[in-house]
């Protein structure tokens, strides 16, 4: 391939008039608006978190928080590019893009990827070149109750140059903060960080004559970036709907003026190709004021003005969402599309096809049940899974007959269920599983310091443990099992208190408390 500093020439077009479109500097922060609203219009089931860049859990810009089932996931994409005419550059410039994406899933919350990025740039008045980038990114996003997940990312640029095949003064590096929540259909991803952008190392000094085509192919920056995206993805039918905007802010003594920097508005869909396989469609918008190219300037980042490009994505290490599959997850008692749903669920095996089982599934706090182990036993036969970061599962292929479903859940009681010889359901709203029987008993009293009962709310971690002590008397018991714990105790008007306390098997263990009233 040819690295960005290979595009070098000698000559330079006249200038032309620049083009600054004002209403496309509005079109992110639209994008960011409406985005934010779409939370307050969820459509009954998570949607499904697709893949961004490095085949880690994303958006066409927007990282995302999400844990994800151990195992690996590749991506490819494909784009177009065109940009208008551009000072000292006239004419249409054109740009194929390719990118390929690879992740590991060590852990559920800890996602390690690399992309391989390559493109090509024609200018019908200028020369035409290849460039390519390589980035490793490794996130953290573990997720919390109700919803919402939080995580970090770091990211490492490399860039070529003519010299050698990497420069290590043009590594750049990116670190992000994200925060995702998801209601019913509605997922809402938002991303802040700061890019150290040193990628103007792998191109020639910017006193080097080159042609204005050739700098605005390299795609380099001499400016550090404070990063912004937010983005919203709503599921409807088989398909999910997102809509997402992104803010490069470019900062330091010589950065340009905000509107020439990079921003993006994007819209796509995805669809899901059988049961592990995804496929994105988008269009993205760059809403950035174009620049003038002197040369003996500062390098500036120009993106395509439209974008339009397909990936495909292929994910392996356990069951994809039901909210992403090829079943209608609008109910998560959906089974296999093949059956008919006014099949009598007593008919015979022979007249039975190979079936599948999809929902949700709830711990004993009615929380979604991560990395449960579910099993259909039909006679000798099993198939099995694991449920996903947000609870579902999806098992397919289940052969013909009476069947028998089991889960397995660290700190709850197994499950065994007889499923039938015909369609195979969850409940609606999931199924749930019963805490496995405590050994211990924590109990106890909150009072003021008049002496008078408090009614207040008792939090216990680790674990999805809570309580409420009585009005009446201030008295509160719950059964768990042994080990240490962390007590927090609120209630309205009353300063919060953290106690440790531990229990032993069969013991009982008393916690009597006294609040003190805020001033």
């Amino acid at each position: 391939m040819i690295s960005s500093a290979q595009l070098v020439s000698m000559t330079a077009s006249p200038p032309s008039r620049s083009f600054r479109p004002a209403w496309l500097h509005h079109l992110v922060l639209l994008v960011l608006l409406v985005g934010a609203g779409g939370v307050s219009h969820a459509l009954a089931q998570t949607p499904a978190v697709g893949d961004g860049r490095a085949a880690l859990p994303g958006f066409l810009h927007t990282r995302v928080a999400s844990e994800r089932p151990r195992g690996f996931a590749l991506r490819g994409l494909a784009s177009y590019g065109l940009t208008e005419s551009v000072d000292t550059a006239p004419g249409p410039h054109h740009r194929a893009s390719l990118s390929l994406g690879v992740s590991g899933q060590p852990l559920r919350w800890l996602g390690v990827g690399l992309s391989l990025d390559g493109r090509y740039d024609h200018h019908p008045n200028d020369d035409s070149g290849i460039v390519t980038q390589t980035m490793l990114e490794v996130r953290a996003t573990p997720t919390l109750s109700n919803g919402l997940s939080l995580g970090v990312a770091a990211a490492v640029f490399a860039y070529g140059n003519t010299r050698k095949s990497l420069d290590l003064d043009a590594l750049s590096v990116e670190g992000s903060f994200l925060v995702a929540y998801a209601t019913s259909r509605v997922r809402l991803a938002a991303e802040a960080g700061y890019r150290l952008d040193r990628s103007a190392a792998s191109a020639p000094s910017p006193l080097v004559m080159l042609r204005p085509g050739d700098r605005l192919a390299l795609g380099v920056s001499s400016h550090d970036a404070i990063l912004g995206r937010l983005a919203v993805s709503v599921h409807v039918g088989s398909i999910d709907l997102y809509l997402e905007g992104a803010l490069d802010a470019l900062v330091g003594s010589q950065a340009p003026r905000p509107s020439l920097s990079p921003m993006h508005a994007a819209l796509g869909v995805r669809a899901p190709l059988g049961d592990r396989l995804l496929v994105d469609g988008f269009v993205d918008v760059a809403a950035s004021a174009r620049p003038t190219l002197p040369n003996g300037g500062p390098y500036i980042r120009v993106d395509p003005r439209l974008t339009v490009g397909v990936a495909l994505a292929y994910r392996y290490g356990g069951p994809r969402s039901a909210a992403s599959g090829s079943t209608d997850a609008s109910d998560p008692t959906v089974t296999d599309p093949d059956v008919n749903p006014n099949t009598n669920p007593d008919t015979t095996p022979d007249e039975t096809e190979g079936r599948t089982l999809s929902g949700l599934l709830l711990d004993a706090q009615g929380e979604p049940l991560v990395d449960a182990h579910v099993i259909v036993d039909v006679g000798d036969e099993h198939v099995d899974g694991y449920t996903d970061g947000e609870g579902h599962v999806m098992l397919t292929g289940i052969p013909r007959g009476s069947a028998v479903l089991r889960v397995e859940a660290v700190g709850h009681a197994p499950h065994v269920q007889e499923m039938g010889r015909g369609r195979l359901t969850l409940p609606d709203g999931g199924l749930r599983l019963v805490e496995a029987s405590a050994h211990g008993t924590l109990r106890g009293l909150v009072l003021g310091f008049d002496g008078e009962p408090v009614a207040a709310r008792i939090s216990i971690t680790p674990g999805h443990h809570n309580a409420e002590s009585s009005a009446s008397d201030g008295s509160f018991e719950l059964p768990l099992p042994p080990g240490r714990y962390a007590v927090r105790v609120e209630a309205r008007g009353y300063a919060s208190q953290t106690r440790d306390v531990s229990l032993s098997d069969g013991g009982v263990t008393i916690l009597n408390l006294e609040l003190r009233r805020e001033r």
